[in-house]
């Protein structure tokens, strides 16, 4: 019974050899290189999307902050003119 159970064994690991080298040497799934292919494109979509989106914030920031810095340089040049007709007047 010994001698059977080792050949068992033998014999159930060649086959599991011969599987995983099958497994190991088939082509790949076309619906999984399909799924992947649109997976990939669904995440550069979504990426694109994302950059447009923090693209378009940016822009808005940068125009708010040249904005208020504008008004600041307003501000100050009428204080300035200001103190000038001030002076002048004095």
């Amino acid at each position: 019974m010994n001698e059977f159970a080792l050949w068992l064994i033998v014999a159930l690991a060649v086959i599991n050899a011969l599987v995983l080298i099958w497994l190991a040497l088939r082509k790949p799934d076309d619906s999984a290189a399909n799924q992947a292919e649109q997976t990939r494109t669904a995440l550069q979509s979504f990426l694109q999307s994302s950059n447009d989106k923090v693209e378009r914030e940016l822009r808005r920031e940068i125009t708010e902050s040249s904005r208020g810095g504008r008004q600041e340089l307003v501000q100050s040049f009428a204080t300035f003119q200001q103190t000038v007709v001030a002076q002048s007047a004095e």
